[in-house]
């Protein structure tokens, strides 16, 4: 199919999809095409195997990654800024961010899109806002595993972006902020 009509079939079926891959690592086609309203044989013409369908969900979620982070402009404002548009990006992902940790761990790798986000803790590091006697490392995790919490979390809470959010910058940023001088570390 192409057209309109197979563009947003192809793109029902890639964000049923994400939404139960986020909660179900091994959801099944038969779960994709229920959550879908289509019949299995319409994904299979879409995606003609599981693993085509899981690559162009992370395809995709990948794409609203780099979308996400570019409109933010991390580069262009001062850290605690960047950092509340930083969450507030990965936030907007919902599924495809929750999706994209995942892959990560399960690859060991780094997700390219979210080198600028790396980059934003690390100019942090270096000019005294965020603490530096942790590994970046430590604090990149801290701060997926934050968002990740959050955004699992706010379906049980109803919450909102914006409040999902504010919890994860807030949490962030007290474990991540300098601790005063003098204080044990």
């Amino acid at each position: 199919m192409t057209g309109r009509t197979g563009d947003a079939t192809a793109a029902a079926i890639t964000n049923a999809a994400a939404h139960l891959l986020a909660r179900h690592q091994d959801a099944t086609v038969g779960a994709v095409a229920q959550a879908t309203g289509v019949a299995r044989g319409t994904i299979y013409r879409y995606f003609p195997t599981r693993q085509a369908l899981l690559t162009a969900v992370l395809d995709q979620a990948l794409l609203k990654a780099e979308h996400h982070l570019a409109q933010a402009n991390l580069a262009g404002v001062p850290v605690a800024e960047g950092l509340a548009r930083a969450v507030r990006a990965l936030v907007a992902l919902g599924d495809d961010f929750l999706i994209l940790v995942r892959q990560r761990l399960l690859s060991g790798g780094d997700i390219p899109a979210f080198s600028t986000v790396v980059v934003l803790l690390e100019r942090g590091r270096q000019a005294g806002d965020l603490r530096s006697d942790l590994p970046l490392s430590c604090q990149v995790e801290a701060l997926y595993a934050l968002v990740g919490a959050c955004l699992r979390a706010s379906e049980l809470a109803a919450a909102g972006a914006e409040d999902v959010s504010a919890t994860a910058l807030r949490l962030f940023l007290e474990g991540s902020k300098q601790p005063p001088p003098g204080s044990p570390r």
